[in-house]
């Protein structure tokens, strides 16, 4: 490898263990580490150092940087601040937060396209997830989307230059918002409300940066790669959790598959419409009647069988 590498952590030691390992096998050369701090009166202060002590373990010849939070940042603003100062040195780079589980492949899929559109800024996303959208035999190693997904990604300073995570201060989100531009880009007007919420929620009870980046990918005309195949498997949707603590419908229990090579490419820089569509149904569209009252009772009974 020659690409810098960003992990984020916070109190998951396990899954710090694991992340690391893999990047033993990769050996990027430069290592940033940013870490979040406990919460008060969470009792996590032994978990967070637990998670830095595994960090500090890079067992390949490599430089590594660390920027550790004292204090709980929360999850919104210590992922945003973090990527931040990961770009003040480096031109580009891969991401990945604790839960975020690579296969072996993920990075040098990244660093091929990486350079392959590091001067095209129409592409400002390199995701290593797939979500549910279904493979699709015959096609090519991956496609173009509207949805810039963070679960293991890559990117450039050019790209996270436009970042705000303050987004709905912007006066030019009040113009998006009301603008046919961003009516022609949701499906239907359910998805468009349902972005407008999110980002006002985004930075009180959400403590979210992604959603912000989202729509900031939107209003710059961005794409993000996704993969032929999920090169990521998220474990973080459990019960230490910070939004999301299960994933009941098991829409990103897939595990991670491996790349081939060499990489095809699309015929053309252009949204795969069909692949955002399904992913649209199936991972942002909001539940309907019948999904909550499953979700309600699932969780129900776990709480009743412990």
């Amino acid at each position: 490898m020659h690409t810098a590498v960003l992990l984020v952590i916070f109190k998951r030691p396990d899954l710090t263990e694991r992340l690391m390992e893999i990047l033993g096998r990769v050996k990027p050369p430069r290592l940033y580490v940013a870490a979040d701090g406990p919460r008060p009166g969470r009792g996590e202060e032994a978990l967070c150092a637990a998670a830095r002590e595994c960090a500090a373990k890079a067992g390949w010849p490599c430089e590594v940087f660390t920027d550790y939070s004292a204090e709980n940042l929360g999850a919104g603003h210590r992922v945003a601040t973090a990527i931040t100062w990961f770009f003040k040195t480096e031109e580009e780079g891969i991401i990945v937060e604790d839960d975020c589980i690579p296969d072996d492949t993920f990075f040098r899929y990244c660093e091929e396209l990486l350079e392959r559109y590091r001067e095209d800024e129409r592409v400002m996303v390199v995701s290593g997830y797939r979500g549910p959208a279904a493979p699709r035999p015959g096609a090519p190693s991956y496609s173009f989307s509207k949805y810039p997904v963070t679960w293991g990604w890559a990117t450039w300073r050019r790209a996270w230059k436009h970042h705000d995570i303050n987004l709905t201060k912007l006066p030019e989100w009040e113009t998006y918002k009301r603008s046919a531009r961003f009516r022609e880009n949701c499906f239907n007007e359910q998805e468009r409300r349902l972005w407008i919420r999110d980002a006002e929620r985004a930075l009180s009870e959400l403590d979210a940066w992604d959603i912000q980046w989202l729509l900031i990918c939107w209003m710059r005309g961005g794409l993000c790669i996704v993969p032929a195949r999920s090169l990521i498997q998220n474990f973080g949707l459990r019960a230490d959790g910070t939004h999301l603590t299960d994933d009941i419908f098991g829409i990103h229990k897939k595990p991670a598959s491996p790349m081939r090579w060499p990489l095809t490419h699309p015929d053309a820089v252009a949204v795969d419409a069909a692949f955002d569509r399904e992913t649209w149904f199936k991972m942002y569209r909001p539940p309907t009647f019948l999904q909550r009252v499953y979700t309600k009772i699932v969780r129900v009974s776990k709480r009743l069988l412990k």
